[in-house]
């Protein structure tokens, strides 16, 4: 009942602005409704080298962004050669509890809190994470595409899917499969290195078109 009274509600506004044509999709498609995704403020002068045997998670510690999801995946190519280090706010000791459950190691993935200097962890690393349940847009995907790195993300509501060309900029997985997740991360792992070029490539040519002149 609220759904359909929200969308109602669109009618009465002159402009109603949303993150993503899927976002459009949901409000109703009404012709009132525009499409602004967030933009990047700047464009980097550096990329990342690829060769630095990381990966990372940017969002805050809590359900939606799925880390216990992601944990479930790397006990599943728990013997692969990976190291995946977590930026954000928030208390790690449930996921903490869960690493230990799931007999994975502290010294192969670390919760790091915060940072002043996210763009060096970017540039710092090989690929990107969004192990989210759901996702306004994504912002993190750009950011770390902006860098160079490929992204691996569920297809959950409703960004990652407008800013993943799967198998060109990184690697959509079915939304909530950790099974899925586990074979695209330990396929990333073994990804040659000219193939991490071109993908790199294709992330920083997408961008192109969240830039502060383009939005």
């Amino acid at each position: 009942i609220l759904a359909n009274l929200a969308k109602k509600l669109v009618s009465v506004y002159d402009g109603f602005v949303v993150l993503t044509p899927t976002c459009k999709q949901d409000w109703g498609n009404k012709s009132n409704i525009v499409v602004i995704p967030n933009p990047l403020e700047r464009i980097p002068k550096n990329k990342t080298s690829l060769n630095n045997k990381r990966a990372i998670c940017v969002g805050t510690l809590n359900h939606n962004k799925g880390y216990d999801l992601l944990l479930e995946s790397l006990a599943l190519i728990k013997n692969e050669d990976w190291h995946i280090d977590i930026y954000g706010k928030g208390d790690p000791e449930e996921y903490i509890k869960l690493v230990k459950k799931l007999d994975l190691s502290l010294d192969k993935i670390c919760f790091k809190g915060t940072t002043k200097y996210i763009n060096n962890e970017y540039l710092s690393s090989d690929f990107l994470i969004l192990p989210s349940r759901t996702e306004g847009f994504g912002m993190v995907l750009i950011e770390a595409m902006s860098y160079g790195l490929p992204c691996i993300a569920f297809d959950c509501p409703n960004g990652p899917k407008h800013l993943i060309d799967h198998e060109k900029n990184g690697f959509l997985v079915k939304n909530g499969n950790v099974n899925e997740m586990a074979y695209y991360i330990k396929t990333m792992l073994n990804t040659q290195s000219e193939q991490m070029q071109l993908m790199s490539s294709y992330a920083q040519n997408k961008i192109n078109s969240y830039t502060m002149d383009e939005i």
